[in-house]
């Protein structure tokens, strides 16, 4: 994430640039972690962890596209328009692309960090995974 100003009207944004090779290191990860699934159920753990693991691997992949989580995000602010109690950053659609996303800046005392985890997670179930 970078702190930027913007030329044409001096507001100060956030910048997510997307690392170059991402794809490849995820892909990977996602075969080595679903390698070992079977071997984990082997000694007791429950479950499909093939599945999970390629839920997960869909839910990653499904996040490298940034138009795809600047319109997640734009979702998610509409349903909490106007409750006080809920930050969010504005997403600038005309500045993102698949490898950019550019938001107003979210600004803390560090008091609402746990909760803007929380809703970023939130984002991320039930715009991806439902």
């Amino acid at each position: 994430m970078y702190a930027v100003v913007l030329k044409s009207t001096g507001e100060r944004v956030a910048v997510k640039v997307q690392r170059p090779d991402i794809t490849q290191r995820i892909a990977l990860d996602m075969h080595l972690v679903r390698s070992i699934a079977p071997i984990a159920g082997l000694f007791g753990v429950p479950g499909d962890l093939v599945g999970i693991v390629d839920a997960w691997g869909r839910g990653l992949v499904s996040e490298l596209d940034y138009t795809q989580e600047a319109s997640n995000i734009e979702a998610f602010l509409a349903n909490f328009d106007g409750d006080p109690m809920v930050k969010i950053p504005a997403v600038y659609p005309e500045l993102c692309s698949e490898k950019v996303l550019c938001a107003s800046p979210c600004t803390s005392d560090g008091s609402e960090k746990v909760l803007y985890l929380y809703i970023y997670i939130y984002i991320m179930y039930i715009y991806i995974y439902i």
